[in-house]
């Protein structure tokens, strides 16, 4: 026999008013339940598909947040060597390049200090400064802390304008490579000035010092450049 007829066959009342199923009338009410689902149940499951639909081209893209941290003073690109009118350097083959020159335009802090990256000084008022190069497409983009000449510099050197180991309002630093050729050409450079590591701090923990924000967008504790190449 055809299973599709005996199928129906078997959910077939008989003549006498029995069923050849107990359980049909059963049946017939699981069936009729099914069907018969309320629109909201169907709303909400059509919402939930929409959501994963949006959610899941998202999962390997990372979205921009505000820094959690608290920005306690701004700078602004500073007064250049004698032979730039711009604070922002060219990269070029020596190893002593000026990188960067900022100049500090508000703070709400007493002092502002240089962090020597011994971990001593974190939380206080001497904060750490350094410059990654973002555009070298490496896997982990090099980074570079930059400390005063009395600091024991490495591949950075951070100099002041007033050799007074404070930064003061008005006042110009300048970073520069120190026997290392940390941008040879046009490179992307991004500062950050933090009071702390944020491997060990937690990020509302720390204090930092960035440009000003001008309202667009997150405020973040990183600031961005371009370096141009020399044409020598």
């Amino acid at each position: 026999m055809d299973p599709l007829n005996e199928s129906a066959q078997a959910l077939t009342p008989m003549r006498d008013g029995s069923s050849k199923d107990p359980f049909d009338h059963r049946r017939r009410r699981e069936v009729l339940r099914v069907w018969t689902t309320p629109p909201r149940m169907v709303r909400c499951s059509v919402f939930a598909l929409a959501v994963l639909l949006l959610l899941g081209p998202l999962s390997g893209c990372t979205l921009y947040s505000e820094f959690k941290g608290t920005q306690v003073a701004s700078f602004e690109l500073g007064d250049g060597p004698e032979y730039l009118d711009r604070g922002i350097g060219k990269g070029t083959t020596a190893t002593d390049d000026r990188l960067l020159s900022i100049k500090l335009i508000d703070s709400t802090l007493d002092s502002v200090e240089f962090n020597d990256w011994s971990g001593n000084q974190d939380g206080g008022d001497a904060f750490r400064f350094e410059i990654t190069i973002t555009d070298t497409g490496e896997a982990e983009a090099p980074s570079y802390a930059c400390v005063l000449a009395t600091q024991g510099p490495d591949a950075c050197l951070l100099a002041e304008s007033v050799e007074d180991g404070v930064w003061a309002l008005d006042e110009s630093i300048h970073l520069y490579e120190h026997d290392t050729d940390i941008c040879s050409t046009s490179c992307r450079l991004t500062l950050t000035v933090l009071n702390a590591e944020l491997e060990t701090t937690a990020e509302e923990d720390v204090n930092f010092i960035s440009d000003e924000h001008d309202g667009n967008g997150p405020i973040t504790h990183t600031y961005n450049v371009i370096l141009g190449q020399d044409d020598a």
